[in-house]
């Protein structure tokens, strides 16, 4: 299996959504870990987000991962209640 090595920001291809004055979007994003910074970096270019980092998650929702995705997401959006 090959490894990709180069890594670029794609940060500067998201469309953040405008949002009426006073209100926020809730972000969470899920991240296998691997593939370089990408993550960390989704997290960084989005006001207020939070990064869940789940090891040897792709893209994809692997079924064994399910309970603490699910938590995850449950715990972040209690915080925000």
């Amino acid at each position: 299996m090959p490894l990709i090595t180069k890594t670029f920001d794609y940060t500067g291809q998201f469309q953040i959504a405008e949002l009426p004055t006073g209100t926020t979007a809730l972000t969470m994003h899920l991240w296998g870990g691997a593939g370089g910074p990408g993550g960390m970096d989704t997290q960084a270019a989005i006001q207020d987000a939070v990064l869940k980092v789940f090891e040897g998650m792709g893209h994809n929702l692997p079924q064994p991962l399910w309970g603490g995705i699910v938590e995850a997401i449950s715990t972040h959006t209690r915080a925000h209640d």
